[in-house]
């Protein structure tokens, strides 16, 4: 019997220490989304690292790491929602393997400090999900929405698919309608009244020019009509871009040129004083939050988008907002009129960091407060009067907002 006892202690001993150092070495991974419980644990997904799972302390002034779910083979952990005991994570093949699968996997995490994978899709790739009522509404790339059936988890099918006219990469969803972040086409609305037969009905969009590089002077005479000249191609090729078989030059006049791509223009060049100058049109819409007839969007360099979304039919762009040059809206939560903003700027620090806008006017947004902090952003998520931000590579930053005009910089968990 002493022996039984020895042996059944070593093995805890041995699991306590192995989980220990899990937690305490687990490498840091890339941030993208966070997500909290009501009792106060916050889920980080981080990419090819996975998810982890942190406790706020009873002060509310530190984050202890709990616990750690790598992801499946080959899958990438981009976007997480909570609902009940399960975490809903949309997630991308890591790589070029076609027999990855899995844009939803749904975790069990009614144990913060083990949770398991209940259930992976057999769909493509998840870019990002809202969960409402019975159903898990995800963003699938160019594939546009898919829609789970989620009340029983034991039997978690997909239940309707509706194409968007770009590339999904997020999702709201009130009432009977979905939103869709549709990056390079900027906002989709989708009829979800019937989630079995979601139909597209219409789609805002804004301008949004991002410089590229400069080719040079001497392009100019490349830039002729029709079929894009091998001197162009290798321009393009030698700044890091590459043009499809197909596209063509369209020339508006002797100071602008249009690319075509599938007869949709997406590259302008641009004749400024000396140069040839290179952009990319794209709304660059990316996350997406709603507040009754309001939709926000956080378009990257575009800045925050705000659409008028009262006739679904015909969603109006009625304001943007952006703090400054090299800024880029990367991630936001709205409450009661007042959106949180994780705002990236590489070049000015100050501008780096948690913005707060009171909304009350959706047609005139107004910065009321500001917290800079260091790292990139990306998604934010609200607990009571904290904000959690997830600060990429540098884990989780939580932000006391109880003060919308003096946001204080808390803590991070890594």
């Amino acid at each position: 019997m002493t022996n039984k006892w020895t042996i059944l202690v070593t093995i805890f001993v041995i699991s306590v220490v192995i989980l220990f150092v899990t937690i305490i070495k687990s490498p840091a991974g890339y941030t993208f989304d966070v997500a909290s419980s009501d009792d106060g644990y916050v889920f980080a997904v981080e990419g090819d690292r996975g998810m982890k799972i942190f406790q706020l302390d009873s002060n509310r002034s530190r984050l202890d790491m709990v616990s750690v779910l790598y992801p499946p083979k080959g899958l990438y952990f981009r976007n997480i929602k909570l609902a009940g005991n399960y975490a809903f994570v949309a997630s991308l093949p890591n790589g070029n393997d076609p027999f990855v699968k899995g844009e939803l996997a749904i975790i069990n995490i009614s144990n913060p400090y083990y949770p398991m994978v209940s259930y992976i899709s057999d769909m493509g790739s998840g870019f990002g999900l809202f969960i409402k009522d019975s159903y898990a509404y995800v963003a699938a790339g160019t594939e546009g929405l898919h829609i789970y059936e989620i009340g029983d988890s034991s039997a978690v099918r997909i239940v309707g698919k509706c194409e968007t006219p770009g590339t999904a990469w997020d999702v709201w969803s009130s009432g009977n309608y979905a939103y869709i972040a549709d990056n390079e086409n900027g906002l989709a609305v989708v009829d979800v009244s019937n989630p079995v037969l979601p139909k597209y009905l219409g789609q805002a969009i804004w301008s949004g020019m991002i410089y590229l590089f400069s080719m040079g002077p001497e392009s100019g005479k490349y830039l002729i009509n029709g079929t894009i000249e091998k001197h162009i191609l290798n321009k393009f090729h030698q700044n890091g871009f590459s043009l499809e078989n197909g596209d063509t030059i369209v020339k508006n006049n002797d100071s602008y040129w249009a690319i075509m791509e599938n007869s949709t223009k997406r590259i302008s060049i641009q004749k400024e004083s000396n140069e040839l100058n290179v952009y990319l049109e794209d709304p660059c819409a990316e996350i997406v939050r709603g507040e009754g007839n309001y939709v926000y969007v956080a378009a990257g360099p575009q800045g925050l988008i705000v659409i008028d979304v009262s006739n679904p039919f015909r969603p109006e762009v009625i304001s943007q907002f952006r703090s400054g040059n090299n800024a880029c809206a990367e991630g936001l939560a709205i409450r009661d009129n007042i959106l949180y903003l994780a705002n990236g700027n590489h070049e000015d620090s100050k501008d780096n960091g948690l913005l707060v806008i009171d909304m009350s006017n959706p047609s005139n947004p107004k910065l009321i407060g500001k917290c800079p902090f260091s790292g990139w952003v990306e998604g934010v998520t609200l607990f009571e009067d904290m904000a959690i931000v997830a600060n990429t590579d540098r884990g989780v930053a939580i932000i006391d907002v109880s003060d919308v005009r003096d946001p204080l910089f808390v803590c991070r968990g890594s």
